[in-house]
Order: structure tokens, then sequence, then C-alpha cells
């Protein structure tokens, strides 16, 4: 793979661990709501205020402590300075990856997200949202592109894991790989449970567990649904694909302690959705082909 071999090729950057004073954190957080977007805006800017302010709050308390330091953006719906746009967040990961000491840089993402891996953020000029892709398309070249032209293939291969609470991160997975990000993760639908699921997985990766046994922890709240039927019954996600279970793309055996560039053992596939725990059944007749797929 490129991005691992370009990895492999920096001095004494390869397989070795990363301690706190390598590693840094990026959140972006935006949730505000363009004018055009629905009726009771002003409600409901400030329902995502809230949510961003915990986002931040308890992204903070759980991991501050574990990293040399928290890069963050945020929004709020009156602010006049555009603070979450393409090119701030290009620019924070090129500054960010430019520190030499620094080995490994993750990034916990907080906007909205639609179905076909687009995401939201601020006009750099208009009072309005940018919707784009992650990924590159005919159309648009993409948020990844942006990124891996400002931070460069040295700034990539410090690019470690991205946690997404936007709705259908799913289909943006393989655009944030493209960013250069190892492991990342998203929901295969509407994304409601944050409140229950954040804390579950940050308490488990600052304690040096992997990053597939993180998503496993948060997805251990989508057992009953709870948020996810709670939130169908709101007037505006009745007709909404709501599912907040959380899949994951990549090198899903990292964890806060791993060089960006460690190999996952062969065969150690990460399981996806509900159908995890067959897989382990399975291991005592045949192999574990349904839980893994």
């Amino acid at each position: 793979m490129l991005l691992v071999s370009i990895g492999i090729g920096l001095p004494g950057f390869a397989f070795a661990k990363v301690g706190k004073e390598q590693r840094d954190l990026v959140i972006v957080t935006h949730l505000d709501l363009d004018k055009s977007d629905m009726k009771g805006k002003k409600a409901w800017d400030m329902v995502y205020s809230f949510i961003e302010k915990s986002g931040v709050m308890q992204t903070k308390l759980h991991l501050k402590k574990h990293y040399r330091e928290v890069h963050v953006i945020q929004t709020k719906p009156k602010d006049k300075k555009k603070t979450a746009t393409v090119a701030a967040v290009s620019k924070l990961l090129k500054r960010v990856t430019k520190r030499k000491k620094t080995k490994a840089v993750d990034m916990i993402w907080m906007t909205h997200g639609l179905p076909g891996g687009e995401i939201d953020l601020q006009h750099p000029k208009k009072d309005q949202n940018v919707r784009l892709p992650v990924h590159k398309t005919k159309k648009h070249v993409g948020l990844a592109t942006k990124i891996r032209e400002a931070v460069g293939p040295t700034g990539q291969a410090k690019l470690r894991m991205l946690y997404s609470t936007a709705c259908f991160g799913k289909s943006a997975l393989k655009g944030w790989l493209e960013a250069g990000f190892k492991v990342a993760s998203g929901s295969r639908g509407v994304f409601t449970d944050s409140a229950a699921s954040h804390p579950k997985f940050l308490k488990t990766w600052k304690k040096g567990n992997s990053f597939k046994k993180g998503i496993q922890a948060a997805n251990k709240n989508q057992k009953r649904d709870f948020w996810d039927n709670t939130a169908k019954k709101l007037k505006r996600l009745k007709t909404s694909n709501v599912d907040s279970f959380r899949e994951l793309k990549g090198a899903h055996c990292l964890t806060i302690n791993s060089s960006p560039n460690k190999v996952c053992k062969k065969g150690e596939k990460a399981k996806k959705g509900k159908k995890a725990k067959k897989g382990k059944k399975a291991k005592k007749g045949k192999k574990a082909k349904k839980g893994d797929k």
C-alpha cells in the first residue's frame, strides 16, 4: 500500500510506539444549519450548539491528558468569522502534521453528513454551508484531495485514526482513507446516539485498546436501539434512515500508542454490524465467513 510504504520510508517512524508528546488530536465540529435547511432553524441551532459543546467537552475530558495538544475548530450560529471551512481544516492539519516531533495525528469529526460520503462545512464568504464529498468524484475534487495537497506525503504518513459522528458516515470511509487516515469509522444512517456512544469510544480508546474495540464498545449501545427508536418519532426524521450503528474501514488494530503504519495481522478482519457475534461461534466448526462479511 502506498501510504504504508511512504511511512516506512521515514527515518525512525515505522512501527515505533507513539508517546503522548508525539501525538496530537484535532476536533472539527460544525452543526449550524443553512437558512434554507428547514423551518424552526433557530430552535434546532440551539440543540446543535448544545451537541457541539457537549461533544468537545466530552472529548477533552477523556483525551486531553493523553495528547500533547488538542486543536479545536468549533462554530456558533452567530459567528461572523468563518472558522470551519475546507481551507481552515486543511490549514490546521498542515500546521499540526508539520511539527517534526509529532508522529501521529487523530481526528474527531462532528459535522452533518449525507449519503454519498458528503459533509457540510462553512462557505468561506457567504452565510451558508458548503456541501461536498470527502472522496474525489467526477464533479468535485473532494475534501480528501484538499487535505492531501495541504499536508503532503510526510503529513499523510502521520494521519492515524478518524472517528466520525456525521450522519451516513459509513459512506465517507473511503474518502477519509484517501485523505491519509489509516482507519476511520462512520454510521450506517442518521446518527442519533452520540450522548451514549461517544464516551464509550473515548474511554476505550484512551486505555490503549484497539480502534476496533472502541467501535465495538460504542456499538453496544445499539443492542436496544433506544436512541434511534426515539429519534424516529421526531417529525423531521420520520422518513429518514435512522441507524447509528458504526462500521469501520482500515487498520482496525491501531491503538492510541501505535505508529500510524502499524500493520494488522493477516486474517484478522474487522467485524461489521450485528453479525459480529456469529463469527465467534463459527470458529468451532466452519470458518467465520458470515461474521466477517
